[in-house]
């Protein structure tokens, strides 16, 4: 049976040779192990209270995990010969060997889950061939530009767009969906991001005609006037739907700015620049599959004249500090 010590060296040693999805899962089932061989070491939970409570605690805690990942856990431990208690430094060095293996257990536990809540997909719009490991099919005639990150795609707001053929943020209870991108006029509606559900009996993303449908679905969208433009988020489920609009806050024209709507399970917000512009309460289902098209509508309503740099989507919601940083300001 390896001692706690030999378990942590194995670990270290895997660690350096495999993905970290797999250093968590098999980092938990070690730990696990070096924790219990610490308890059954000399027949301690039999007379240490301590082993006794943490162990009968692990039993009820994780009556599903394997018996061959924890044999020790969940098999009595043979009685020994001299059942007289042991002596008081052994029991000392075995309450220590449990609290250094549960802290290692509850740091790969915090570790695994911190992994979890920060999944992130980020489109890169410096081509139009290949863009977040997707190949859109491309309308019309949008063309390369330069932006605040090198290349970025120009819509003009007559017949060019980008759809994608799958979407982001399946099954996500919370989100965050960023964009770097630069308005320059045209018409007073522009939807120009629309992450849409596809609904599973008509195989549609959106209804035909029209900008009101029930497919679930994430918009970004601007409205034009008097030679500024103004934030309008959207977020539609089948628990219910929120636009986030205020027209008093206008921004100029033909500039980088960078725009986010957040949702925390609770509260749907949105921003310009990390600034908050809006924000309500909204109940929200997740999402199923679907596709994504940039540049206008799904239904080819709405079109986009602008560009777009970057779009970033996480499955929580982010704080403004943790957002794309904003393009620096025209000087």
């Amino acid at each position: 049976m390896p001692d706690t010590p030999a378990s942590v060296s194995t670990l270290i040693r895997f660690q350096s040779q495999v993905p970290r999805t797999i250093i968590t899962f098999t980092s938990v089932i070690l730990t696990l192990r070096a924790s219990a061989c610490a308890l059954a070491w000399n027949g301690r939970a039999k007379h240490d209270p301590v082993a006794a409570r943490l162990v009968r605690s692990w039993r009820r805690s994780m009556p599903v995990l394997p018996l061959i990942l924890v044999p020790e856990r969940l098999q009595p431990v043979p009685k020994p010969v001299n059942v007289s208690p042991p002596p008081t430094g052994n029991a000392r060095m075995s309450r220590c060997s449990m609290i250094a293996a549960a802290l290692l257990c509850a740091m790969t536990l915090g570790s695994m889950t911190q992994g979890a809540r920060a999944e992130q997909q980020l489109w890169t719009f410096d081509n139009l061939s290949r863009i977040g490991g997707l190949t859109p099919a491309v309308e019309g005639d949008p063309t390369l530009v330069d932006g605040p990150l090198g290349k970025a795609v120009r819509f003009d707001g007559v017949d060019d767009a980008l759809l994608f053929p799958s979407r982001p943020l399946v099954g996500a209870k919370t989100f965050t969906i960023e964009a770097i991108f630069r308005p320059e006029g045209g018409a007073f509606e522009q939807r120009w991001l629309h992450v849409a559900e596809t609904d599973p009996v008509t195989g549609l993303d959106a209804n035909p005609a029209g900008t009101s449908d029930p497919n679930p679905r994430f918009m970004f969208e601007i409205r034009v006037q008097d030679g500024r433009w103004y934030l309008d988020s959207f977020v539609n489920s089948k628990a219910g739907s929120r636009a986030l609009i205020d027209p008093g806050k206008t921004h100029p024209l033909n500039r980088w700015y960078a725009v986010q709507q957040t949702y925390d399970g609770a509260t749907y917000r949105a921003y310009v620049d990390g600034v908050l512009e809006a924000e309500a309460p909204v109940p929200f289902t997740p999402h199923g599959p679907g596709r994504v098209m940039v540049g206008v509508r799904m239904n080819h309503v709405n079109w986009f004249r602008g560009a777009v740099a970057q779009i970033r989507f996480t499955n929580r919601a982010l704080a403004p500090g943790e957002f794309l940083p904003p393009p620096p300001a025209p000087q």
